[in-house]
C-alpha cells in the first residue's frame, strides 16, 4: 500500500468486516464472501481472482444503492474502500493490483460524493484525494479524469469556481483524445456551471452546447460504469442549476419539470434536487404557492436520503434576503 496516504484517510479493517460481508453476501451472492475475505485478511490465503471480480460487482451495486437510499449505505461504502486498500497492501500481481486500485478509486470517489451530498466537504476532499491516488496506481486516465471532475464540482460548491474551472481543464487533458462522450459531457457541464458561477453567461452557454452535442454521441455500453447514469435526466439537472445561476428561472423551471417527468420514482435524491430547482425557479418568478409546494416535496425526499445539499437549497429559499449595508 502506498505510504503517502493522507493521514487517517482510510479506516483499515480489523478482523472480520461483518457489516460489509453481510451486504456483500446479499448483493453479490455467487461469491463466498464469508469464506474468502476473512482468510485473506488473516493472511491465511491469497486474494482469489474471483474476489476482485466480486468487488467490482459490489462497487456497481453500491453505486446504484446510493441512488436509491443515499446515506444509508455510506458506512458500507467506507468498509468497501477500506477492504480494497487492505488487499492492495498485500502486494498482488500487476494485473490484480491495477484492478484493485481501480476498485478503490471508484469506492473512494463514491465515498467522497456521499460526503459532499451530506455536507461534509472536508471528508469529501480527503476521499477524493484517495481516489486520485488510486486512479493513478490503476493507470486509468478516464477514471482519473472523472475524479478530477468530481473534485472540481466540490470546489465550485465551496465557492471556488475559478479553481474548479481550472481543474476541469486539467481533467479534460487527463482524459485525452480517447475520452468517451459521457466523459466529455460531464466535464462540459462542470465547466458550464463554473462559468455560470463566475457570471460568464456566454462561456456557460458554449460549454453547455458542447455537453449537449456530446450527449448525442453516448452509447451506454461503451461508457465506464461510473458514468452509466449520466443520461438526459442528469443533463437536465445541470441545465436547471446553470440556468438558475444565470438568472433564467423560466428555463430552469422547464428543465426541472422535464427532468421530473423522465426520472424513475425510485431515484429519490435526483427527484429531490429537481424539485429544489423547481422551487427556486418558482421563487425567482414570485410564485410563492408553487415554490412552497415544490420546496416541501424536495425537503421530504432530501431528508429521506440524508442529502444536506437538498435541505440547504430549500433553506436558502426560505432565508430572508440580505440587506445592503451603507
Amino acid at each position: 500500500m502506498p505510504d503517502n496516504l493522507p493521514g487517517r484517510a482510510v479506516r483499515h479493517l480489523d478482523g472480520s468486516p461483518d457489516r460489509l460481508l453481510s451486504v456483500a453476501t446479499a448483493a453479490v451472492p455467487w461469491f463466498a464472501w464469508r469464506t474468502h475475505v476473512p482468510a485473506v485478511l488473516a493472511g491465511a490465503g491469497r486474494a482469489h481472482p474471483e474476489l476482485t471480480t466480486a468487488l467490482g460487482e459490489l462497487t456497481v451495486w453500491l453505486r446504484r444503492a446510493d441512488e436509491l437510499v443515499g446515506a444509508e449505505v455510506a458506512g458500507v461504502v467506507e468498509d468497501h474502500l477500506a477492504l480494497a486498500w487492505r488487499l492492495l497492501s498485500f502486494r498482488p500481481g500487476v494485473a490484480a493490483r491495477a484492478r484493485l486500485a481501480a476498485i478503490a478509486a471508484e469506492a473512494a470517489q463514491l465515498a467522497g460524493w456521499q460526503a459532499f451530498d451530506g455536507g461534509r466537504g472536508e471528508l469529501a476532499e480527503t476521499r477524493y484525494r484517495v481516489a486520485l491516488q488510486a486512479a493513478r496506481i490503476a493507470g486509468d486516465d478516464r477514471l482519473h479524469a472523472f475524479v478530477l471532475g468530481a473534485t472540481a464540482q466540490l470546489l465550485a460548491a465551496e465557492g471556488e469556481p475559478g479553481e474548479a474551472l481550472a481543474l476541469t481543464t486539467v481533467a479534460g487533458r487527463t482524459a485525452g483524445p480517447g475520452a468517451t462522450p459521457a466523459t466529455a459531457a460531464f466535464l462540459a457541464v462542470l465547466a458550464a456551471d463554473a462559468h455560470a458561477r463566475i457570471g460568464d453567461a456566454a462561456s456557460a452557454d458554449r460549454a453547455f452546447a458542447t455537453a449537449e452535442s456530446a450527449m448525442g454521441l453516448i452509447h451506454p455500453v461503451m461508457e465506464p460504469p461510473w458514468l452509466e447514469r449520466f443520461d438526459r435526466a442528469e443533463l437536465l439537472g445541470w441545465r436547471s442549476a446553470v440556468m438558475l445561476r444565470l438568472g433564467r428561472p423560466a428555463a430552469a423551471g422547464a428543465a426541472a419539470m422535464e427532468r421530473l417527468a423522465i426520472l424513475a420514482p425510485e431515484l429519490v435524491r435526483q427527484r429531490a434536487l429537481a424539485l429544489a430547482d423547481l422551487a427556486a425557479s418558482h421563487a425567482a418568478r414570485a410564485q410563492p404557492g408553487p415554490a412552497a409546494e415544490a420546496a416541501g416535496a424536495a425537503l421530504e425526499l432530501g431528508r429521506s436520503v440524508g442529502s444536506v445539499r437538498v435541505v440547504a437549497a430549500v433553506a436558502a429559499l426560505r432565508a430572508p434576503p440580505e440587506r445592503s449595508v451603507g
